[in-house]
Formats: structure tokens, C-alpha cells, sequence
């Protein structure tokens, strides 16, 4: 079976099916309730072999790659990239990691 996909504004066909139905940055599931189609996002371009480099993404996450500047609805990505962030910030100032800052908080968590 082959697969398509756009490379260099070109349809080009691979043996392989270079989508899983999850975006690589926000873990956004391709299923019945998201039908639109995941992109292939090229990182860098290999005439050789148009799948090297590649990531699959979700519409918001390509669309934010490719412009990076327009604002967009916030994402579990960009949520979890402003926690991660605080986290480093607030294991610095406690003198900890940021697995163990982590960890205490589920722990008190679950504790209630």
C-alpha cells in the first residue's frame, strides 16, 4: 500500500504510513470526534527521503509552527509548556528537581 503526502508543494507517495493519528506536541488523538487530517510537518528536508525529519502535528500546532506569532487557542501544549517553566523556576528556588516537586504535589493531592 502506499501513502501520500505534500512534500516541497509536491504530492509524493511512501510505503510506509508516516501518520499515527497523534500530534507530537499537544498528544491531540486523531479520532472520530477530530476528523480533520494531521500534518506531516518536514523539521528539515531530505530529497532523499521526504519522511526524515518529520513530526505529525495536529491543525493548531502545524498552523503554529508555521506562524508562530498569530495567537491562537490555548493547547494542552502551550499549557504544559507555561507549567513546565513555573516548575524549573520553583525547584530552583526550593533547591530541588523538578520530578521531586512534582512528586510532593501529587502526593498532597492524593492525601485528600
Amino acid at each position: 500500500m502506499t501513502y501520500q503526502i505534500t512534500y516541497k508543494d509536491k504530492q509524493v507517495y511512501v510505503e510506509e504510513n508516516p501518520r499515527n493519528g497523534v500530534c507530537n506536541y499537544c498528544r491531540r488523538v486523531r479520532d472520530n470526534t477530530y476528523k480533520k487530517q494531521f500534518a506531516i510537518h518536514h523539521v528539515q528536508y531530505h530529497d532523499d527521503n521526504p519522511l526524515k525529519d518529520t513530526i505529525e502535528s495536529c491543525p493548531a500546532c502545524h498552523s503554529r509552527e508555521h506562524h508562530p506569532f498569530v495567537k491562537t487557542t490555548k493547547t494542552a501544549f502551550d499549557v504544559s509548556r507555561e507549567l513546565h517553566k513555573k516548575l524549573k523556576i520553583k525547584a530552583a528556588q526550593n533547591g530541588t528537581t523538578m520530578t521531586d516537586l512534582v512528586v510532593g504535589c501529587l502526593e498532597k493531592i492524593v492525601e485528600k
